[in-house]
């Protein structure tokens, strides 16, 4: 017992902090790259970046500015550096380009380009506009409320992406791909072995494209729609209740039909799962499950 009790102050006794704010001066990017800890962006209507971390005592925290870039990054008098959390504030509209090796990173209302990508953590993007990137091999994706061309990689786990707009790509290969209370002009949505789910608008001429190799494919959009559907799958079933589809589907054959108009084109494959394309807002069309 008085071990562990010894060995939690002398951990206390090394930690450091560093708490500094800087003036942008004009900058519009930060840069921030991060062997391992926590990474927490978020904004305010200052001209400013307030830089808070939490390190031990043999690491140092470098800013540095290039042009229009503010660069952080974390060094050590000797060996590499050790763990880093970082809490940082930045002007609303700044562009951030997070890396991290080890680490969890998390941007809460940003309204410039993000990109954040981590080896072991997940990502949590609430906000940004015009280029949002993200993505993580061994951790999970969330993107809230993001508008411009949204880009998401995952290798074993989830991507879910909620109340966002305009161009949307996601890939997975072992996790699932959930899109909710989504705008978009264009999706391309694909995964080997999880689900995809998509709950959202149909743009007239727009294009959207799911794919999945052994997962289910639900879809839920207005019964408004003008769209051109394909819908494929070798092992599974189809099922559509908008106006204008087949009554029935042939096991194993591929599907075409058009709803309104046509106009806009969806396509829908799997091969071992089912394919279900539901009215929003219907019993069933757009839950997750």
């Amino acid at each position: 017992m008085n071990s562990i009790v010894i060995g939690a102050v002398i951990a206390l006794t090394m930690a450091q902090q560093t708490d500094t704010t800087i003036a942008t001066n004009g900058a519009t990017r930060l840069d921030l790259e991060n062997q391992g800890g926590r990474i927490h962006v978020m904004t305010w209507d200052r001209d400013e970046i307030r830089i808070r971390a939490e390190h031990s005592s043999r690491t140092h925290v470098e800013v540095r500015r290039r042009r229009s870039v503010i660069a952080i990054e974390a060094e050590s008098r000797r060996g590499p550096t050790t763990i880093v959390d970082y809490e940082i504030t930045v002007p609303r509209s700044m562009d951030l380009i997070l890396e991290g090796m080890f680490s969890d990173i998390i941007v809460d209302g940003a309204e410039g380009d993000v990109s954040a990508e981590t080896m072991q953590g997940n990502v949590t993007i609430r906000g940004g506009s015009g280029h949002v990137r993200a993505s993580s091999t061994t951790g999970s994706v969330r993107i809230e409320d993001a508008h411009g061309t949204i880009e998401v990689e995952t290798v074993a786990d989830d991507i879910r992406i909620v109340g966002s707009s305009g161009i949307i790509l996601a890939e997975s290969v072992g996790g699932s791909i959930i899109l909710e209370d989504i705008d978009a002009t264009s999706v391309e949505a694909g995964t080997v072995g999880g689900r995809i789910i998509y709950a959202g608008t149909i743009h007239d001429g727009g294009e959207y494209f799911f794919a999945t190799h052994g997962g289910t494919i639900q879809i839920a959009i207005p019964a408004s729609s003008n769209v051109d559907i394909t819908a494929a799958t070798i092992y599974g079933s189809i099922s559509c209740d908008l106006p204008g589809a087949p009554q029935s589907f042939r096991r194993g054959e591929r599907a075409s039909f058009t709803v309104g108009r046509g106009g806009a084109t969806l396509e829908a494959e799997t091969f071992g799962g089912r394919i279900r394309i539901r009215r929003l807002g219907a019993s069933g069309g757009g839950e997750v499950r």
